[in-house]
């Protein structure tokens, strides 16, 4: 073997001399593996990097699959080049991945990579200290769901056909192995049940996107829900409702067949929400599943979802034990996977705010304890994102799900006696107001999690040097912030938005999914302890807008400092919009309640310059928006922005309601009719924009 040198070293001798930085770098990769990193390299369509030399000053990379360890690669200095070696096929491509990071490029949207103006940024490779050290992965599968139940990107893309649809699938599947995922599942709608056109377009469809994943390395998964009567949203499901036991089985072994054959290596089997059938009938259908699956799909596996919510209708007796109706799947008597699911971005360990009525999740944290120290296999399920009316469709920008998502690997990775946790998959629900951060460096953190969630993000943002290390910097500091405001001190409730569905369902039933508020509406009902806690959320919310305003600064003056380097200004002007929009609506909802709460103490007169302030806030959020949507991370267009038809439940894209500013118009009008005492007609925020 050559003798090893630094790359700070190499990166000295490649930038010396008259010849200046190298035109190329140039993969020099078995005939085996031509097509490999021709499919890895097409994505990127830089110049920079490629597999034939184009003469003049270049780099050479050798990729050597020669590791036997599963996954895994190492980087070394080789003579005047590099030498990249692991398994194939993902390893190598890891490696490859992370060595074009350390030079600038970054892999950090599907749709949108930084190219770096030229390869001089080889001298940031200097002084590393992980320099032909074997690098294996901490969790065997780490991937990524695709909630393709609502109108997001890759529903467009693994849900609806025809060729510009599966280059997009492509080039997420390409996103997932150069970010060390090793895992894609996305969740089969209802269209494509019983035979027809649309089925046998979905089969090819999704038959192509399988082979592409596994040619690339990945394992693919397909959701699907048990039970129609549960299935609140357009799911593709096994039993349209409870017959016996054997007309179960024969439903179920019609839709198998009708996703047989594609090439799938696991199935995820979900239970939807609020709605429960007879413990023994579940289990049974259970096991039915499992058995249907495995003869129609013999070498697929099966994992199922332990969903959350703490409802008294929910908590069921079964065998002796009282059990959260979720937990009814683990005694199945089959090989299935539990995974234990999360929501929003609270995690294991922590408060929950009251999210599906749990103040922590504390049952769902003990059984993946147990789990881990008893050695049965077990995987972890969180969101990096919530959309229905919480978050990224308000929209906000929530650096915080990094933090979470980096807490609950790091504390699980410290259980005292605990066995390695077998599976990461990340529940994605969509990418644009930086929500690509968070499955980012949600799968990095899956291969190697480290030391501290700050140090997650500045990797994540490394490619992009100073300017990166600045935009990661205001990051911490403002994610701190929102695990301040929003976790610690429960104001989360006030920075969401809520629709007539949710609504209705906490008033009639008590359901409730995100956690509760008080309505502006009741703001007067309340009694004087409520309105105490309601005071220390406002006080919270005030101070989360202003971190925000802070961060918003930072922002615009690191564009500024940074406004020469290549590829930041789109991740910049991002974060700028991001941290002002949330600002915004910190500040717009804090005058409304402002205003409800003058009402009640007599003050009036305060009531319309606060609500003139919302207003005037709202104009500002308006413009704001449209600046936001005009340099959209995907080439999708308007469809994720307008009302249309898809195979989903919503007639309109995910960032619909983040374009025309739903939420804060429901909120903007309730205060005007309750405090104002106008008439003016709410919008419901859900499917139909007449629900009041």
């Amino acid at each position: 073997m050559r003798t090893r040198q630094s790359l700070g070293a190499l990166g000295a001798l490649l930038l010396s001399g008259c010849g200046g930085p190298p035109a190329a770098v140039v993969l020099d990769v078995a005939d085996e593996h031509v097509a490999l990193f021709e499919a890895f390299l097409a994505p990127i369509g830089s110049d920079l990097v490629r597999l034939d030399d184009p003469g003049g000053r270049t780099a050479t990379v050798r990729v050597v699959a020669d590791l036997e360890c599963e996954e895994c690669f190492s980087i070394e200095a080789d003579g005047d080049g590099w030498l990249v070696r692991g398994d194939a096929p993902l390893g190598v491509q890891y490696g490859v991945a992370e060595l074009l990071e350390r030079a600038g490029f970054g892999f950090f949207h599907p749709f949108r990579t930084r190219i770096p103006p030229d390869l001089g940024d080889l001298d940031s490779l200097s002084g590393a200290a992980d320099l032909g050290v074997v690098r294996t992965p901490l969790v065997p599968r780490r991937g990524l769901h695709a909630h393709t139940l609502h109108p997001i990107e890759s529903m467009f893309d693994f849900s609806m056909t025809g060729p510009v649809a599966l280059e997009r699938a492509e080039r997420v599947i390409d996103w997932v192995v150069k970010n060390r995922g090793d895992y894609l599942q996305w969740v089969g709608l209802d269209d494509i049940s019983g035979s027809g056109f649309a089925l046998a377009a979905w089969r090819e469809h999704a038959a192509a996107i399988v082979d592409h994943a596994h040619f690339r390395g990945l394992e693919t998964g397909l959701g699907v829900q048990l039970f129609g009567t549960s299935n609140l949203q357009l799911a593709f499901d096994l039993v349209d409702s409870h017959t016996d036991a054997a007309g179960d089985r024969a439903r179920m072994d019609e839709r198998f067949a009708e996703i047989a054959g594609l090439g799938f290596d696991a199935i995820n089997l979900s239970f939807g929400e609020f709605f429960g059938e007879d413990p023994e009938v579940f289990v049974a259908a259970v096991e039915s599943a499992w058995d249907a699956m495995n003869q129609a799909l013999p070498d697929a596996e099966m994992t199922t979802v332990i969903h959350v919510g703490n409802f008294e209708e929910l908590r069921v007796e079964y065998r002796g034990v009282e059990v959260l109706y979720y937990f009814l799947s683990t005694f199945a008597d089959r090989p299935i996977t539990p995974w234990i699911h999360t929501v929003m971005y609270y995690n294991l360990f922590e408060d929950a705010g009251g999210a599906y009525l749990h103040d922590e999740f504390d049952e769902h944290r003990a059984f993946l304890t147990d789990a881990l120290e008893a050695g049965e296999p077990v995987g972890y399920f969180p969101e990096t994102a919530y959309w229905v009316a919480f978050d990224i469709n308000v929209p906000t920008m929530l650096p915080l799900y990094v933090r979470s998502r980096w807490l609950d690997l790091d504390r699980i990775r410290a259980l005292d006696g605990a066995g390695a946790l077998r599976d990461h998959v990340i529940f994605s629900s969509g990418w644009e107001w930086g929500y690509w951060l968070h499955d980012r460096t949600s799968l990095r953190m899956g291969f190697e999690t480290p030391a501290s969630w700050e140090d997650a993000l500045r990797a994540s943002w490394a490619p992009l040097g100073e300017a990166g290390a600045g935009a990661a910097a205001l990051q911490i500091v403002w994610a701190d912030a929102q695990a301040d405001a929003l976790i610690t001190r429960r104001a989360a409730a006030y920075l969401g938005g809520r629709d007539s569905v949710i609504d209705f369902g906490a008033d009639s039933r008590g359901l409730v999914s995100q956690p509760d508020r008080v309505r502006l509406d009741r703001v007067a009902e309340v009694d004087d302890a409520e309105l105490a806690q309601l005071g220390q959320q406002l006080d919270a919310l005030a101070d989360l807008a202003d971190a925000s305003g802070s961060a918003h600064t930072a922002a615009l003056a690191l564009g500024v400092e940074h406004a020469d380097v290549d590829g930041f200004a789109p991740w910049i002007d991002e974060i700028v919009e991001g941290t002002r929009v949330t600002e915004l609506r910190a500040r717009f909802v804090g005058a409304l309640y402002a205003a409800a709460i003058a009402v009640r103490s007599g003050a009036d007169a305060t009531v319309p310059p606060l609500i003139d302030e919302a207003e005037s806030i709202l104009v500002e959020a308006r413009e704001l928006i449209r600046a936001r949507h005009a340099d959209a991370h995907a080439p999708h267009g308007r469809i994720l922005f307008e009302p249309g038809e898809n195979p989903t439940l919503y007639d309109y894209g995910y960032l619909a309601h983040a374009e025309d500013l739903c939420f804060w118009e429901r909120e903007r009008v309730r205060a005007r009719n309750a405090l104002l005492g106008e008439d003016g007609a709410v919008p419901g925020c859900t499917l139909d924009p007449s629900v009041r």
